[in-house]
């Protein structure tokens, strides 16, 4: 029959062993470490320190990070910061620089009279859910 064939008991006690292991927040903690440990010297780049001794199977200690998530938009705006879109995978690098000094552009025409000194100071390019690097503006033509 097929579900002999199948050995289900055994695919149950596999897929029992996979779930431990991906319910086992110490690897969650070892990724999330190794991470610290790569970035923690990268300036604006904040990633939550592992408490190791207080971290078991079922509980992942770190430290408490303030921020804002990018899916805040209202709130982002509100502190001044502007999340766009300038580009995908495919484009060549002039289509990305055509795009944010376009980008740009747009944002220094948009500041109200009112506004006094530096109105960007500072820009940050990054993948989706890569790190982002700081773009020298001065290179740049807006």
């Amino acid at each position: 029959s097929k579900a002999k064939r199948l050995k289900l008991v055994e695919v149950v006690h596999l897929l029992r062993e996979i779930t431990n292991i991906e319910m086992d927040l110490r690897f969650e903690a070892a990724a999330a470490n190794e991470l610290y440990e790569n970035t923690k010297q990268d300036k604006g780049f904040n990633v939550p320190k592992i408490y190791w001794n207080y971290t078991t199977k079922k509980i992942l200690t770190l430290d408490k990070v303030n921020g804002v998530s990018i899916r805040e938009q209202v709130e982002l705006n509100k502190q001044g910061i502007i999340h766009a879109r300038i580009g995908q995978i495919g484009y060549t690098e002039e289509q990305l620089r055509d795009n944010l000094e376009a980008f740009l552009t747009d944002v220094k025409k948009a500041k109200p009279p009112s506004a006094k000194g530096i109105y960007i100071s500072k820009v940050t390019l990054s993948s989706t859910m890569g790190k982002g690097f700081e773009i020298d503006t001065t290179k740049l033509n807006f």
